[in-house]
């Protein structure tokens, strides 16, 4: 997710209309779909901080979590 979350994707809906997504938010659909939670707090922090980046139209991929 943090190499290549950023790339987009190319997806068809239900009523195959094209549509893109970035990997990150591909990976986070199904995590969610299935239920998935992270058990490593590291992990989970930096899922929370990828989410809300998503949340402010805020693409957050690894070089957004490389120390300055």
């Amino acid at each position: 997710m943090l190499m290549f979350g950023d790339m987009v994707l190319q997806r068809k809906n239900d009523a195959h209309e094209q549509y893109e997504v970035t990997v990150i938010e591909e990976i986070l659909h199904h995590f969610e779909e299935e239920g998935y939670e992270f058990q490593i707090e590291t992990n989970k922090k930096i899922i929370q901080n990828i989410k809300e980046g998503i949340e402010h139209d805020e693409l957050r991929a690894g070089n957004f979590f490389l120390l300055p």
